[in-house]
């Protein structure tokens, strides 16, 4: 019989002999009076002359024995052996863990007749050696061993304690979590293995740092761009940023790589002249060189690193005349070509040898 059940014995007698009431003894030889045990736990009922009945409610593990109903020289024996179901300690709450860290779950079986068996479920599914987890026979308890514990040992386990006469069952939640940044990331940084990953505009050991631009394009020249003279452009990308090696295209969207356009300036310039160049400084600068500046470079000049990328705008003018050119004179390649009656480098002085001629 299982302990805390209800246990109902009954005796009877013949009705044509001579005894009546049949009483009840204990397994120590005592009487067993209604009332005895505690309020009326076992009691003893009459429900008629011949027939008693003995009612123990509750069973404890002390019950156990042979109890006797008997009738002046007559007795009847009954063995009553009580069994106890498992009963297990509850487990503390949740299980908080960081990755790589360990913890062991322990099934402590703290009543129940022997033999006991222990079963572990992850998830409603029956756990095995392995994936990191280790079943411990402890005997009459048992133990789930976590080493080096990963997010996806994060689940629910219940330990199952069972012998012949019940079960128990004890879950609880284990977390595994990635271990946290310190100080905190910022700016929709994302912890991993404790560094903060930043977004692509900010920097810095907590992603607490905005970056001055994601590209930009910087001119190392100071005089006007026309034909002939030459321009320098560097392409930068910050050093604390995510993208690297920025790169030129021209107009087309084509890429320029060291590109030649030949000299169109005579044998003198050699026949591997390179009028545009690019050339890198480091991962995170590119120049781009336009030399001998022509009327057709006018045009966007565009530089890319990942998904972002700037524009420059080159213009480039005739080459200007120094002075300008007076009374309608015009600037041809740096010289002011004049009117028949204007003359000098800025057509400034009226010519008047036509009207000497006229006189003579």
């Amino acid at each position: 019989m299982t302990i805390e059940t209800d246990l109902t014995l009954e005796c009877e007698l013949p009705e044509e002999g001579r005894e009546r009431l049949p009483k009840w003894f204990a397994p120590d030889g005592t009487e067993i009076k209604p009332g005895q045990g505690g309020v009326n736990r076992i009691e003893v009922r009459q429900l008629s002359p011949f027939k008693t009945q003995l009612v123990v409610q509750s069973l404890e593990e002390t019950d156990t024995g042979t109890y006797a109903c008997q009738a002046g020289p007559h007795q009847e024996t009954i063995a009553v052996l009580t069994r106890v179901p498992p009963k297990i300690e509850p487990f503390g709450g949740p299980v908080l863990l960081k990755v790589g860290q360990r913890t062991r779950l322990t099934c402590s079986v703290i009543r129940g007749d022997l033999p006991i068996e222990i079963t572990w479920y992850k998830d409603d599914e029956v756990i095995t050696d392995g994936n990191g987890l280790t079943i411990i026979d402890l005997g009459y308890s048992g133990a789930l061993s976590l080493i080096n514990a990963q997010l996806y040992h994060t689940a629910e386990y219940m330990c199952v304690a069972k012998n012949d006469v019940g079960s128990v069952n004890s879950t609880t939640p284990v977390i595994v979590t990635e271990p946290q940044c310190e100080p905190f990331c910022q700016n929709n940084g994302v912890c991993k293995q404790q560094i903060c990953h930043c977004t692509e505009r900010y920097s810095g050991i907590a992603c607490e740092i905005p970056l001055p631009y994601l590209i930009q394009i910087e001119k190392l020249y100071d005089s006007p761009l026309h034909i002939g003279s030459e321009v320098i452009l560097q392409c930068n990308v910050p050093e604390a940023g995510r993208n690297f090696d920025p790169k030129w295209y021209d107009a087309n969207g084509d890429l320029i790589d060291v590109q030649s356009e030949g000299s169109g300036f005579g044998a003198g310039f050699g026949a591997n002249f390179q009028r545009i160049t690019t050339e890198s400084l480091d991962r995170f600068s590119t120049l781009l060189t336009i030399t001998l500046l022509m009327m057709e470079d006018s045009a966007n000049y565009t530089c890319k690193a990942g998904p972002y990328e700037e524009t420059f705008k080159l213009q480039v003018s005739e080459i200007p005349c120094e002075p300008l050119c007076l009374n309608s004179g015009q600037c041809i390649d740096g010289v002011c070509e004049c009117p028949q009656q204007f003359v000098g480098s800025a057509c400034e002085t009226e010519c008047k040898c036509l009207l000497k001629n006229i006189i003579y």
